[in-house]
């Protein structure tokens, strides 16, 4: 998955985001949220369980990506203000860790912590289930 996004508007991309964390329901624990980036033909989006915000991109590889929402919100921070071309890159590697970049920050995320399609078409709307929800020590 691969895109690129003139003057990103951030600001809105961090609006559509969810909490990091959400309290489970009585006698339930916390669990982590998760954002999905799509992006296919010109456009570009970022969403969660509730709202997508599309903005246009220029797209080398389509695809759908699940991320921990704690992941995307640190990497978009770090470029609010700045007048750029933001680009987002997201590869596997030959353990199954995927290898994220937003713009020139880079990091691994581990198998159980992201989901990635690369047929938008048929990926889902929401996280799958498979997903590591736990909520780590910082």
């Amino acid at each position: 998955m691969l895109f690129a996004v003139t003057h990103p508007p951030i600001s809105q991309m961090l609006a559509t985001l969810d909490p990091d964390i959400v309290e489970g329901a009585a006698g339930e624990k916390p669990c982590v949220t998760y954002t999905r980036l799509a992006s296919d033909g010109d456009r570009a989006s970022i969403g969660n369980t509730s709202a997508e915000f599309p903005f246009p991109a220029a797209v080398t590889r389509p695809g759908v990506a699940f991320l921990p929402t704690s992941y995307v919100r640190r990497m978009l921070e770090t470029f609010i203000g700045k007048e750029m071309i933001l680009g987002f890159e997201l590869s596997i590697n030959d353990r199954g860790w995927a290898q994220v970049r937003f713009g020139d920050r880079r990091e691994l995320i581990p198998p159980t912590e992201y989901a990635y399609f690369d047929k938008p078409s048929t990926a889902p709307t929401l996280p799958p289930a498979s997903l590591d929800r736990s909520v780590k020590a910082e």
